[in-house]
């Protein structure tokens, strides 16, 4: 097993990055939309550190076998200063993760520096990743986010929590989300960052709910886009 020897903050901010764009794209997937020019990591919940290590340190000794050297030393060998570590580390495991953004986009030149030291050429993404453990645990801290019940319901709302509903909507992934499901809370305008009053439903696990992926998950839908089946 690799050890890294990059220090444990550096790790976890970068991390936390990662974490950030997979959140987004979670709350995206459940029908929540963000407003326009919403900066994500200002509304990312941070996450746990160790879990945090724990999910980016094996990726961190890919990234060195690959190397074949450590993260750091080829750091130093970029002339990256290091408070600047925890950036470009995000930049490289986001170019593996195939996101179109990457080292070279602000470091190209501290990359040249390397390759004329070592007299080879530097891959900045020398592998590629899905990143499962990071959509994993954004997809978890959504759907727990979700789930939070409505402690306080608006009497005069148009549904209540435990109400079924049809949903017919439009996701923000582009999904036409249908089916039928069970209301877990209603939102009005901008709270969870929702543009309009919504609902959050818990599709029912059927596979008439379609797209079938969408069976079982709870999502956020646009009040107009569902509708009381009683």
């Amino acid at each position: 097993m690799m050890t890294t020897d990059l220090d444990d903050a550096v790790l976890a901010e970068a991390a936390q990055g990662i974490f950030a764009s997979e959140w987004a794209d979670a709350r995206e997937e459940a029908g929540f939309s963000f407003a326009a020019g919403q900066e994500i990591t200002e509304v990312c919940p941070e996450q746990d550190t160790d879990r945090l290590l724990e999910i980016v340190c094996p990726y961190v000794d890919d990234l060195a076998r690959a190397w074949g050297r450590s993260v750091g030393e080829m750091f130093r060998l970029m002339e990256i200063p290091e408070d600047d570590w925890a950036d470009a580390l995000y930049y490289i495991l986001m170019g593996c993760r195939g996101h179109g953004v990457g080292l070279e986009d602000d470091y190209g030149d501290n990359i040249e520096i390397a390759e004329a030291i070592l007299g080879i050429e530097i891959d900045p993404s020398p592998f590629y990743s899905e990143f499962p453990k990071f959509a994993d645990m954004a997809y978890e801290v959504v759907e727990t986010d979700a789930l939070t019940p409505d402690e306080d319901p608006a009497p005069d709302g148009s549904f209540r929590p435990g109400d079924r509903v049809h949903v017919d909507a439009r996701m923000p992934s582009g999904d036409r989300l249908k089916g039928t499901g069970v209301v877990v809370r209603c939102c009005p305008p901008g709270e969870r960052s929702n543009v309009s009053e919504g609902v959050v439903v818990t599709m029912d696990e059927s596979e008439s709910v379609d797209p079938w992926s969408y069976s079982g998950r709870t999502v956020f839908v646009n009040a107009d886009e569902c509708e009381s089946i009683g």
